[in-house]
């Protein structure tokens, strides 16, 4: 089975990638403390806010008119990455002027304006990424990630541990910068061979850009809703308090991105399939599936092991180290209930609903300011951990809602079907992991939890040939 095969190979390249950077994180956070590693989490913030504003959702627009488009005529890649390059300038320029306006303190404004080329990194890489993607080449989508990923902590790793940590945020800022801008660019190098020439483009500009619709607030609102709230309470809870939610929730959502990316594997042939139904749901039932495999693995590992990850990476790094190991349990729970928001958020962006997806994501997102507001004190954090898994909850109903008035509801029923045995398992596994039924002794607590983990691991693997839709089918 194809699909399986290129979910197997975004499997082993962001699994490798996303290890390292969450490894990398705590480690981070570690040798610089939480109010540099609060001050370095503030511009990749920015950066990210402008480097979604940069991509205009032209890789998910490329993916749609590749898939739509591959047997007759394939889009012209030289428009999308000179209008790329033209936009991420412009978003640059803008950036640089607005960051000396929005932030007061100096040393804040040198270190978000030198991850200022991440904004061209990000863009390079996702329009050699996308060359990929459209025409189902997971093999080198996992490798770019790899040599992506490992040469950007490569550079990093070199500025901290090696130069040393004074001025520890500026360094990072300029390190994570300089080598995003170097391995997108020599990624593009690599997919493109080079083979990218200015024909047609003024014309193909114009074409590009009267398409982008829905797909330029997807891409914006995604990534800016979510940054609104970390604002907020950046403002009103301080550094350290800060720095340590920033923390526990970085692993987490550094290991989603392993299931969500192997999901991404789907995403041109769920385009593709679009009007055969019976294709689609084969097609979204696999996705699911795949998802919640991986996701409940990582949940079950997680939080069986969360205090040896936390304080074995932390070491005797005593500051705020409740406070993070607090947070990161709650947190953990965002990978189950993100499992279940992204197939039905496929299923909007697939049936020509991007902009109300968009909407809806951003109005979850936004009812975090509030709280965020009230809970943002190191006494309150828990609640603040809290608010946000009520958020991606709600995304759950308000995706769910969208599809049954538009008709579609019959694929969230396929998605739901799939979903319940893995929240069943999970449900098991961690009341067999709480207190009330594991004592203190260190053989059960080490031995036998790591068993039950494995086991729960391995049944929830064999689920997926159970709920597997496609059965031969080579797709």
């Amino acid at each position: 089975m194809r699909q399986v095969r290129d979910a197997v190979w975004i499997l082993f390249g962001n699994s490798l990638s996303r290890l390292a950077s969450g490894v990398f994180t705590i480690v981070l956070a570690r040798y610089i403390g939480l109010d540099s590693y609060g001050a370095f989490v503030i511009a990749l913030t920015y950066g990210a806010i402008f480097s979604q504003v940069a991509e205009l959702g032209l890789q998910q627009l490329y993916i749609k008119d590749y898939s739509q488009n591959a047997d007759s005529k394939p889009p012209d890649i030289a428009a999308y990455f000179w209008l790329r390059f033209l936009v991420a300038s412009l978003v640059s320029a803008v950036f640089w002027v607005l960051s000396t306006f929005i932030i007061s303190e100096e040393y804040w404004v040198s270190t978000v304006v030198l991850v200022l080329p991440f904004i061209f990194g990000v863009s390079f890489f996702n329009f050699s990424q996308g060359l990929y993607l459209a025409s189902s080449k997971m093999k080198y989508v996992a490798l770019q990630r790899l040599a992506n990923t490992f040469f950007i902590l490569l550079c990093c790793s070199f500025v901290i541990f090696i130069i040393g940590p004074g001025e520890a945020a500026i360094n990072l800022a300029s390190a994570y910068g300089l080598s995003s801008i170097i391995a997108g660019a020599a990624l593009v190098f690599v997919s493109s061979k080079l083979r990218i020439k200015p024909q047609r483009i003024l014309s193909n500009f114009r074409s590009i850009v009267s398409r982008v619709g829905a797909f330029f607030w997807t891409g914006l609102l995604f990534v800016l809703s979510p940054q609104v709230p970390l604002l907020v309470l950046q403002y009103f809870s301080g550094g350290a308090a800060f720095g340590a939610f920033a923390l526990a929730y970085r692993l987490p959502l550094v290991l989603l991105l392993v299931p969500m990316s192997v999901a991404q594997s789907f995403y041109p042939k769920l385009f593709s399939a679009v009007r055969d139904e019976v294709r689609y749901i084969r097609l979204l039932r696999s996705q699911a599936a795949i998802t919640f495999c991986l996701t409940a693995i990582v949940v079950i590992m997680l939080y069986t092991f969360s205090s040896f990850v936390i304080e074995s990476l932390l070491g005797n790094y005593d500051e705020g180290i409740d406070l993070v190991l607090s947070l990161f349990k709650i947190l953990i729970w965002v990978l189950l209930l993100q499992a279940l928001v992204q197939p039905l958020a496929y299923i909007l962006m697939t049936s020509g609903l991007e902009g109300l997806r968009a909407k809806l994501f951003a109005f979850s997102i936004l009812l975090m300011v509030p709280p965020f507001v009230f809970f943002a004190s190191d006494e309150n954090m828990q609640g603040v951990a809290v608010v946000a898994l009520l958020s991606e909850l709600s995304q759950v109903f308000l995706y769910s809602y969208a599809l049954y008035r538009a008709g579609r509801f019959g694929f969230v029923v396929q998605v739901y079907k799939v979903a319940l045995p893995y929240i069943v398992i999970l449900a098991v596994v961690v009341i067999a992991l709480s207190s009330d039924f594991i004592d203190g002794a260190f053989w059960v607590n080490q031995v036998g939890v790591a068993s039950i983990g494995a086991v729960a691991a391995i049944l929830v693997s064999l689920l997926i040939l159970r709920n597997m839709a496609i059965k031969g089918d080579h797709v």
